[in-house]
C-alpha cells in the first residue's frame, strides 16, 4: 500500500540548499525549526520538494529578504558550506551552528597547527574558525554534518577542562575519526 509519503518527491540538502542560495547548514537549522519538511536517510537528508517549493513562494513574498536574515548578522559568508581551497578548507561564519562572539585578535596568535599550548576560547569566533578549518583539513573533508558534528562536542560534550587549543584539537580530531571510521 503507498501512502503520501511514499509518492512524494524528495531533494538532497545541497542541491535544496544551492536552490535557496543558502548553506546546507542554513537549511538544517530550518529544518530543525520546522520550517521545512525533510527527512534522514542513510544518504543523509533530503527535503520534500513541495515544502522547499512552499517555503520558496514565502521567501519570495518578503522582498528584499535572504534566507538566513531572521538570524544573520550581516557576515557576508553566503557560501555553498565548508570550500576546499587548495589544500585547505575554508569556513564561513554563517557555515557555523552555533553564535559566538567576535573578538579581535591579533592575526600572528591565531591558530594555525600544532604545537599550540595557549588556552583556546570556546566561545570565540576567532578561535573557533581557525580552529574548525584546521579540523577539517586534517580530516580532508568539506562535508557540513562533519562540521556540525565537531561544533556540537565543542559546544556539548567537551570538559571545559580541555582547555588549551592543542587538547581541543587533539580531543576534536580523535572522536571525528573515530565516528568516521579513520582509525
Amino acid at each position: 500500500m503507498n501512502t503520501a509519503k511514499d509518492t512524494k518527491e524528495w531533494v538532497a540538502v545541497k542541491i535544496a540548499a544551492n536552490e535557496l542560495g543558502t548553506t546546507p547548514v542554513n537549511l538544517l537549522m530550518h529544518i530543525k525549526n520546522g520550517k521545512i519538511e525533510a527527512e534522514e536517510t542513510l544518504d543523509g537528508w533530503r527535503v520534500s520538494v513541495e515544502s522547499l517549493n512552499a517555503f520558496k513562494a514565502n521567501l519570495e513574498g518578503m522582498e528584499g529578504r535572504h534566507i538566513c536574515q531572521s538570524g544573520c548578522k550581516g557576515c557576508g559568508a553566503h557560501s555553498n558550506g565548508p570550500q576546499k581551497v587548495g589544500k585547505q578548507i575554508r569556513i564561513a561564519p554563517g557555515d557555523l551552528r552555533f553564535k559566538y562572539k567576535r573578538n579581535k585578535i591579533d592575526p600572528a596568535t591565531k591558530f594555525t597547527g600544532l604545537p599550540d599550548d595557549r588556552p583556546f576560547d570556546r566561545n570565540d569566533l576567532s578561535e573557533v574558525l581557525p580552529m574548525m578549518e584546521a579540523l577539517m583539513t586534517a580530516l580532508q573533508t568539506d562535508d557540513g554534518r562533519v562540521l556540525l558534528k565537531m561544533e556540537e562536542i565543542l559546544n556539548g560534550d567537551l570538559p571545559q577542562s580541555i582547555d588549551t587549543r592543542e587538547l581541543v584539537y587533539n580531543v576534536l580530531l580523535d572522536c571525528m575519526q573515530d565516528m568516521l571510521g579513520r582509525r
